[in-house]
């Protein structure tokens, strides 16, 4: 559970409040220091740790957690030889928001003791997670919920993110499923000065449109961008000595990441993919490493033992997404040995940054909530819950879906090394978002990138469309329609689909699962029947009959989601029957 916990303004904090001779912190490093009214700890993993300060002098304490990915360029720019040094300088000349130019996965405390001054900031993305709780002891705040709630004296249940994990399978915007523990925004810092709190914006991302450049322009600006960012990534490995490794599957984006990691030089990949086996995803990123003279590695789903993880993964996302996504890449990961390798390369977010959530290109199309929806029985309550501000429906699915939710299993990650994605870095995703709707959608802009820059890539099945990406749309549409119509029928016959949950031909097939796996079904039942009563204890009826419903109505996914929802609020509320 890597990261660090703090409190500020807290008459206990000139005592240890967590015990970091716990066994669960054995594998990281850790650190703590005391104040006369504040109390801070760290305890983060040893990978890339020249990045990860622990610093503290006479004017300054400075504590970081992630990887720093420009730090080469900012020392040379400051004149600095540490980070800490750096950060405290480019503090000095370029205040508060001197974390704009920061590049990377990266979270940040600075006390500037002399001004009495609090800074805790998460990256661009807020890929580093930091939650807290401003109350009448202190300000309380960490990177994993469950350590957080551990040092506060209760726990609430709020009713509205629990609706969210329902039918959203994410928390929307700053919520958690604990009442006033709230996340930092991507883009922001907490600022506590002589004791006011105050959350403040240092990056905002748009997507308004810049019309001033052909197609074929875009492609090249887009793909030197691009090009930068793997080296960033992989300059980042080589300069702590590490080898590089890189996830893989059937889609486009580990796709071109590997491929334009190749076409750079960076050749000595391990390449590593997890899948039921004999699906898409196994058998192209096996062509594509095989044919790129990588190392390879496949895990396979088929035993579905990833799912029994529950209560360790609520220990590490805390309840603010569906379970599994988390689970199965740990599953995978804690059979490896990252002793000799550096961050995980992947693709996160890398179709809807060149690409868009959209499907057509209309920027005024009304936030919609209900899209992306796990589960369809409560989606009409989604509309009672209060939403911050967005510009359009494309910035609010970045910031939620995006952000919120799919950078969300990056955490499994942390839990041993560091990751990033290149679509994730932020000056290509900026320049990606302010390219004109009418060329991303549909992945039009995608698919001309990788034929005109990259044509080897292009050879290989897209998993998603089950069909190169040179094919003909009028056949992929002709195949997708003769699929989802063939499922449909297959559905209603209650027979097991082509594609999807109900077969073993997918990733995640979790309705093949639960009915062929007596172990697994067991496993899930048990726990929602020993812990269903857990929200009797809590006075939680009208949630106890959405979960009751959902559970033995809904399929296996949303039989996860109340899992998810139970497990929260038995590890992290803390009810008791």
């Amino acid at each position: 559970m890597p990261g660090f916990l703090g409190v500020i303004g807290d008459k206990r904090s000139n005592n240890e409040l967590i015990d970091l001779n716990n066994p669960r912190y054995n594998e990281l490093i850790t650190n703590e220091i005391y104040g006369e009214s504040f109390y801070l700890a760290r305890f983060v993993n040893n990978k890339f740790l020249n990045d990860k300060v622990f610093f503290e002098n006479d004017k300054y304490i400075v504590i970081t957690d992630g990887i720093l990915l420009n730090s080469t360029f900012l020392k040379e720019k400051y004149h600095k030889e540490s980070i800490s040094e750096l950060l405290i300088e480019m503090y000095e000349q370029c205040g508060e928001t001197f974390f704009e130019q920061i590049r990377g996965s990266y979270s940040c405390i600075l006390y500037n003791k002399e001004a009495d001054n609090w800074l805790i900031y998460t990256d661009h993305l807020g890929d580093k997670k930091v939650y807290y709780k401003n109350s009448y002891q202190g300000f309380f705040f960490g990177s994993r919920i469950y350590e957080l709630t551990k040092i506060l004296d209760e726990g609430r249940l709020d009713n509205d993110s629990c609706l969210c994990m329902l039918t959203l399978g994410y928390m929307v915007d700053d919520r958690t499923m604990v009442k006033d523990v709230k996340r930092l925004l991507p883009g922001h810092y907490v600022k506590i000065n002589k004791g006011i709190v105050e959350v403040h914006r240092y990056f905002n991302l748009n997507n308004t449109p810049r019309e001033d450049k052909s197609e074929e322009a875009i492609i090249e600006e887009m793909d030197s961008l691009f090009r930068e960012a793997i080296r960033l990534q992989f300059e980042k490995d080589r300069e702590y000595g590490y080898k590089h490794i890189a996830s893989l599957s059937g889609g486009l984006d580990s796709r071109m990441v590997n491929f334009v990691a190749h076409d750079l030089g960076y050749k000595d990949i391990l390449n590593y993919t997890f899948s039921q086996s004999n699906y898409l995803d196994e058998k192209i990123a096996k062509d594509i490493a095989s044919d790129l003279n990588h190392e390879f590695i496949f895990k396979s789903l088929d035993d579905a033992k990833f799912l029994f993880d529950l209560e360790d993964i609520l220990k590490i996302n805390g309840g603010t997404s569906i379970y599994y996504g988390v689970a199965h890449s740990k599953n995978n990961l804690e059979k490896l040995n990252f002793k000799n390798y550096g961050m995980v390369h992947t693709g996160q977010l890398g179709d809807v940054v060149i690409g868009s959530f959209l499907k057509e290109s209309n920027y005024n199309q009304p936030i919609d909530l209900t899209s992306y929806v796990y589960s369809t029985k409560y989606k009409d309550k989604l509309d009672t819950i209060d939403k911050k501000e967005y510009p359009d429906d494309e910035i609010f699915k970045m910031y939620n879906r995006g952000f919120n939710f799919a950078l969300n299993g990056n955490l499994a990650f942390q839990e041993f090394t560091e990751s990033m994605s290149p679509f994730c870095d932020v000056d290509f995703l900026q320049y990606c978002m302010n390219i004109p709707l009418k060329y991303r959608v549909g992945h039009n802009l995608y698919f001309k990138w990788i034929i005109k820059k990259y044509p080897k890539a292009a050879e290989y099945i897209y998993e998603s469309i089950k069909a190169k990406i040179t094919t003909p749309k009028v056949y992929i549409r002709s195949k997708d329609f003769f699929i989802r119509g063939t499922n449909k029928v297959l559905r209603k016959l209650n027979l097991p689909t082509l594609y999807g949950y109900n077969t073993k031909n997918g990733m995640n097939p979790f309705d093949y699962w639960y009915r062929t796996n007596s172990e697994l079904k067991e496993f899930i039942d048990s726990y929602y029947k020993q812990n269903i009563k857990l929200l009797d204890t809590l006075n939680e009826k009208e949630l106890k009959v959405m979960c009751e419903n959902l559970y033995n109505n809904g399929i296996t996914v949303e039989k996860l989601q109340v899992l998810t929802v139970l497990a929260t609020v038995k590890l992290i509320i803390g009810a008791k029957l």
